[in-house]
């Protein structure tokens, strides 16, 4: 008999309380900007609703909680790419290297893009086409500090271009994580994007600043003849 892995993903739902993806695209009071920060990367975390906290061996998780460093065993690169609704695409690469069982470093790099928008004067008339992109840079560190428990912290440095008017700033990502069971069972804990307010000509808005909790459960499945 083959004996399949399987890991059950639970999120705890801690977003809610203060702005994140739902509000980042937001006019007004309470709007958060700089969206583009908590772009989604890695295929498993997108298909399993971004529960990706407390997970095991992704290469792409360490981007949200800098804490899962300590749960890739070898270096390793990823890349990603993904493509949304009205032309707008994103492309992520990474890499990790894991100097000792106490201390690994993470390196990254997000571009979002869009088809060029049509701009228009003061009177209504079309001008020429504007582009319009944003990218992060993000350096992880992650160290087991006590036997289970692993924490870390992401520093990034983010940029969002409109024709000739841009605006970027840094921002920190903390993280925690504590295996109940090696290899097994884990429960992990991330604020993202942590930061001064970013301003985009006169107008200052928030960080998107995401509070995520969540566990995992890596277990063994004996299928049937």
């Amino acid at each position: 008999m083959k004996r399949t892995a399987l890991t059950i993903l639970s999120l705890i739902a801690c977003s809610g309380l203060i702005p994140s993806s739902a509000s980042a695209g937001v006019d007004g009071p309470g709007a958060a900007g700089a969206g583009y920060l908590i772009l989604p990367v890695g295929p498993r975390a997108i298909a399993m609703g971004e529960a990706r906290t407390a997970a095991i061996g992704d290469p792409f998780d360490w981007t949200v909680n800098p804490a899962s460093l300590q749960t890739l065993g070898s270096n390793g690169v990823g890349a990603f790419h993904s493509e949304w609704i009205m032309q707008s695409r994103y492309d992520h690469v990474c890499g990790n290297w894991r100097a000792n069982d106490w201390f690994s470093v993470g390196g990254g790099f997000t571009y979002q893009y869009d088809d060029e928008i049509q701009g228009y004067n003061a009177e209504g008339l079309e001008t020429g086409m504007l582009e319009n992109y944003s990218y992060q840079g993000m350096v992880g560190l992650g160290f087991t500090a006590a036997g289970s428990f692993s924490a870390g912290i992401n520093l990034k440095f983010f940029r969002e271009t409109l024709s000739e008017w841009s605006a970027g700033g840094l921002g920190v990502d903390i993280g925690a994580r504590y295996e109940i069971l090696p290899s097994r069972a884990a429960i992990g804990f991330a604020v993202q994007n942590i930061g001064p307010d970013v301003q985009f000509d006169d107008a200052k808005e928030s960080l998107p600043m995401t509070v995520r909790g969540g566990a995992a459960w890596t277990f063994g499945l004996q299928p049937g003849d």
